[in-house]
């Protein structure tokens, strides 16, 4: 037997190894994640459930503006009797 059908035969053999293997793992696979068909849909739904759901901590917090409002900016700038300043705003109108 020269070097190449040495080679050729126990390429051959690992091959059949590694095939069975595979198989035995592929079935071992199929038979851990086998669930009832009851228990399935009921898992289906579930998780349909959860991408639905907001996260918890946005289920309970108050609503938020659609949009973020400015700070009120000051109509004008007054000094106070200390010497300091005092900001002034117009009331808004709705």
């Amino acid at each position: 037997m020269d070097l190449q059908e040495a080679f050729d035969h126990g390429f051959e053999a690992v091959k059949i190894y590694v095939d069975a293997e595979l198989g035995a793992l592929s079935n071992r696979i199929a038979a851990a994640a086998m669930v009832p068909p009851e228990l399935a849909e009921q898992v289906k739904a579930a998780i349909h459930l959860l991408h639905e759901s907001p996260p918890i901590e946005h289920r309970n917090a108050p609503p938020r503006p659609a949009y973020p409002l400015p700070p009120p900016r000051p109509s004008r700038i007054e000094r106070n009797e200390n010497g300091g300043y005092t900001l002034v705003y117009d009331e808004q109108q709705p």
